[in-house]
């Protein structure tokens, strides 16, 4: 070996020592500088908090504890990341009790909350207040136990809003029907959640703050109406979801409603261009942007077995002032024929210029059917949260979209497939190994 040849070996020898040199030295003053920093790259942002989420944190000065029932190592790495994110604020701490070594620890909680725990299970406690919450409500996996969602940042934030402002207003469902999503809507929204089965078996709470009827199948009384009307003026809020099978005739709630300007009209609403798994009574349904704020994009608003809504522009009213707020497309067909027919209506009475009361009339209560709230390709979820918070007049919410893994696909036909197919593992392998052996045949002489 002739002296040139060594010396360029062991320059380049140098050269390599030097780069790897650099590099590690770049790492090292990065790590000091940037030790602290992590960006989510995710495209759901499962490793970030909102700004909801942090304009909360900012404000409390409560000490909050969030307790999982699983060892670390066993919850989920989306879960555990978001967790730790919480740990961060100086009003919060995470703790994770192993239930295998730990077994009596729920022993020292109250029986309310003890009754309710299982493996996964997440609660969260502030000054003698908790939230429990169930594995279920924090991550959600398809039936093949691949990730479908993650609603952990919706239902912490939300036990936390509750734990340390706690809140004396009361929502009543009247009749004895309540969807488990519509009585967490409003739990998260930070209201109490009470039952009547009508109002003439109890009296109201006076932090009543709105009555709900889902699916009545009673008509009321003179007496309900009374009180109805009373709560109203006082500045109460009332809804009512009708359904396909809601009775043919209901005098005196008809009569009450023709006071707001609205009719439930006896028809069925079918659309057999814009439906759901092609059933014509599942229908798609049309709202303005803001009232979607919160949902997944591309959710679409479902309304199953919808009848359609009327309201009476000729009723001469000037004290109620009546909107649409969800209609469905011009496709649609009901007795009166095809075009646009209107599911949803709120009306609002004033005082001067004062809202007094509102009430609200769906013809769809399977809108609040707990699959199609908790499915994140509709948008039921956060249509429901914007209008009950425009019902209630209420300013701030925790609305806090699911973060749902989507998964990209390619389309290709067959034959397409097999090309690529041919290229990824014969071609493209031969040329490279082809490339070698020509590169070591020229370099083995040098």
């Amino acid at each position: 070996m002739n002296k040139n040849k060594l010396w360029r070996r062991a320059n380049s020898a140098l050269l390599i020592a030097g780069v790897l040199i650099i590099v590690l030295l770049v790492n090292l003053l990065a790590g000091k500088l940037l030790g602290g920093l992590q960006i989510d790259l995710t495209r759901e942002g499962y490793f970030s908090l909102s700004d909801t989420t942090k304009n909360l944190l900012e404000r409390i000065d409560t000490p909050v504890e969030i307790a999982i029932l699983s060892e670390e190592s066993a919850v989920d790495p989306r879960l555990g990341e978001l967790l730790s994110l919480y740990d961060e604020s100086k009003t919060l701490t995470v703790t994770y009790v192993d239930p295998v070594r730990n077994p009596a620890y729920a022993q020292t909680l109250p029986a309310e909350v003890a009754n309710r725990l299982q493996n996964g299970s997440v609660w969260v406690t502030a000054e003698g207040r908790y939230r429990v919450l169930a594995p279920s409500d924090l991550v959600t996996y398809n039936n093949l136990g691949e990730l479908q969602a993650v609603n952990a940042e919706q239902c912490l934030t939300s036990a936390i809003s509750y734990v340390v402002e706690p809140s004396d207003e009361t929502v009543t469902f009247v009749g004895g029907i309540a969807t488990d999503g519509m009585v967490s809507l409003f739990e998260n929204e930070n209201y109490n959640v009470t039952f009547l089965d009508s109002l003439r078996l109890g009296e109201l709470d006076e932090n009543t703050r709105a009555l709900v009827y889902i699916a009545p199948q009673n008509d009321l009384s003179a007496e309900e109406v009374t009180r109805l009307d009373a709560f109203l003026n006082d500045g109460g809020r009332v809804a009512f979801f009708f359904g396909a099978d809601s009775p043919a005739e209901l005098p005196l709630l008809e009569e009450f409603l023709y006071k707001w300007n609205i009719r439930l009209d006896r028809n069925m609403i079918i659309d057999l261009e814009h439906c759901v798994n092609q059933n014509p009574y599942y229908i798609l349904g049309l709202t303005e942007p803001e009232r979607l704020e919160g949902a997944n994009d591309g959710a679409v608003l479902m309304l199953p077995q919808a009848q359609s809504v009327s309201v009476l522009a000729d009723q001469a009213n000037n004290y109620v002032d009546t909107e649409v707020w969800a209609t469905t497309y011009e496709s649609a067909m009901t007795a009166k024929g095809q075009g646009t027919a209107s599911v949803l209506a709120c009306s609002k009475k004033y005082r001067g210029t004062d809202t007094v009361g509102k009430v609200l009339v769906s013809g769809s209560y399977l809108m609040l059917h707990d699959d199609i709230v908790s499915d994140s390709a509709y948008s039921n979820s956060a249509f429901l949260n914007n209008i009950m918070r425009d019902l209630l007049d209420r300013k701030d919410s925790v609305n806090i979209p699911q973060k749902v893994s989507k998964t990209n696909t390619v389309p290709m036909s067959n034959s397409t497939f097999w090309v690529l197919t041919v290229l990824v593992i014969l071609v493209i392998p031969a040329l490279i190994a082809l490339w070698g052996i020509l590169s070591y045949r020229k370099r083995r002489y040098l």
